[in-house]
């Protein structure tokens, strides 16, 4: 009941369990947006599980070997939790947003994610108000060279805004 990674082929045959998810250290539970793929390799996040359970980022291949974790959220105020939507992928990075993980911390935020798992940045938190967004909703997309995505608190009214930001330059670490 935490989720699944399946495949089937589009005539409905072929069906088999890719990953069960287990919640724990090293796993993640409660699959969030649309796995993406490249080169033979699916990536996705869970809304839960890791060893915060605040969520995580994995990839695992079409075939069903080799999942990995990619990054375990622990809820603080340089890292985020609960991530929600679609990663975006775009060269060797992965793009995303998460939620607040605890009433102590920012209120959103997007990250940055190479696709070895090796490199973590935080590239904005949300600080609601006027001036920025808060509650980040659905999945970042990219133009050109800038990351847009939107909000559903924050802004003038706080009804939500849509935001850019400059995609970064590698190295970001």
């Amino acid at each position: 009941g935490l989720g699944t990674v399946f495949k089937m082929e589009t005539d409905g045959n072929g069906f088999a369990i890719l990953n069960s998810f287990a919640r724990g250290p090293g796993d993640g539970s409660n699959p969030e947006g649309s796995l993406i793929a490249q080169d033979g390799i699916l990536y996705g996040m869970t809304a839960y599980g890791g060893g915060y359970n605040r969520g995580t980022v994995f990839r695992i291949k079409t075939d069903g070997i080799e999942f990995t974790t990619l990054h375990e959220f622990s809820g603080r105020a340089n890292d985020g939790g609960h991530p929600k939507g679609t990663l975006l992928l775009s060269g060797s990075l992965l793009y995303g947003m998460t939620h607040p993980a605890s009433e102590y911390e920012h209120i959103g935020a997007v990250f940055a994610l190479d696709i070895s798992g090796t490199y973590f940045s935080l590239l904005h938190a949300f600080s609601g108000g006027g001036n920025d967004g808060a509650w980040p909703m659905g999945s970042p997309i990219g133009v050109g060279s800038s990351l847009f995505g939107m909000t559903s608190g924050g802004g003038d009214s706080d009804l939500g805004v849509i935001f850019s930001l400059p995609l970064p330059v590698l190295p970001l670490w």
